[in-house]
């Protein structure tokens, strides 16, 4: 898999822009993935390399995460939605979203938003708000911590400042309730059973209220697309069809 780096260059923020990757076919039909919090666009490497004998796969690194740049003054949660709303002016007309995490609400409001361009998607680990559970506290507490681990493409790709501010402020906004009656596409939600930031039970909630196919993996955690990455890819392919 030969992959393929951009910058996306903001408009309405000189200087601020964000780094992309894609790999596949230019001119196939074009899904777009969109990593969670602390993440960054190679989280996604085993759906990217699966996928893209068929597809256009583009990934990209939010503000902070990866190799994009943490503008100044710290963003909301709607900077952080603005970028992917941005985005679509590099986007072909219809496409398709695949979403991990916090990714996963971002992803729902630009489908909401967008209906009749975003045609599949498929949401990994995601609900429609995440709880201050005792695994989120404990993130909380390690957060310094990564400041020595964090690199643009390792499993933290996000420095401490950045998933901090996170924490304390960008994720107790995500509410994706008022999103799911208008979003009507084949979609997909997978979940881990004994995924530690969102609760199956919720999970299985937030499913239920956005309707289409559930799948969950017995022994999942938070990370399916990287603990079972040839079932979600079967699946994922399963949704591309319809």
């Amino acid at each position: 898999m030969q992959i393929r780096y951009h910058t996306f260059d903001s408009k309405k923020a000189p200087g601020h822009w964000l780094h992309v990757s894609e790999a596949g076919h230019q001119h196939k039909h074009t899904v777009l993935m969109v990593h969670g919090a602390a993440g960054n666009q190679s989280n996604f490497a085993p759906q990217m390399k699966a996928l893209s004998d068929r597809y256009r796969v583009v990934a990209l690194d939010l503000r902070g995460h990866g190799r994009s740049p943490w503008p100044q003054p710290k963003p909301t949660i709607d900077d952080f939605y603005g970028d992917l709303e941005e985005f679509l002016e590099w986007m072909p007309e219809k496409f398709s979203l695949v979403a991990h995490s916090f990714g996963g609400y971002l992803s729902t409001r630009l489908a909401a938003h967008h209906p009749h361009r975003v045609q599949h998607l498929a949401l990994l680990n995601t609900a429609q708000s995440i709880p201050r559970t005792f695994s989120y506290r404990l993130l909380e507490l390690i957060t310094p911590g990564a400041d020595m681990v964090h690199r643009p493409e390792a499993f933290i790709a996000a420095n401490t400042e950045v998933c901090k501010h996170l924490l304390s402020e960008v994720l107790q906004n995500w509410d994706c309730t008022p999103f799911y009656s208008k979003i009507q596409m084949p979609r997909l939600t997978v979940l881990g059973a004994l995924d530690p930031l969102i609760p199956l039970v919720l999970g299985k909630e937030s499913a239920k209220a956005l309707g289409g196919t559930v799948q969950v993996l017995p022994l999942g955690n938070h990370v399916c697309m990287h603990e079972a990455p040839a079932q979600v890819n079967g699946w994922l392919s399963e949704l591309l069809k319809q």
